[in-house]
């Protein structure tokens, strides 16, 4: 497993993708992000870096309508 927590030689599943408008830094523009919801039919872990469920960092950038 690499430090994005893909591993190789895994078959993925493409779940759903999503764009979603984020303001960070106190920007005055929302910029757009790209997300994809993938599965790994052999992982037993759930991702826990950028963007996973528990990433407040990321997540406070978004309105609570959004996140659902």
């Amino acid at each position: 497993m690499d430090e994005s927590g893909i591993a190789g030689g895994h078959a993925y599943s493409l779940l759903s993708t999503h764009t979603i408008k984020i303001k960070k830094n106190n920007l005055k523009t929302l910029r757009p992000v790209h997300l994809v919801k993938l599965r790994n039919p052999w992982g037993n872990r759930e991702w826990n870096g950028a963007w996973s469920d528990t990433d407040e960092e990321n997540w406070s950038c978004v309105d609570d309508t959004v996140r659902q």
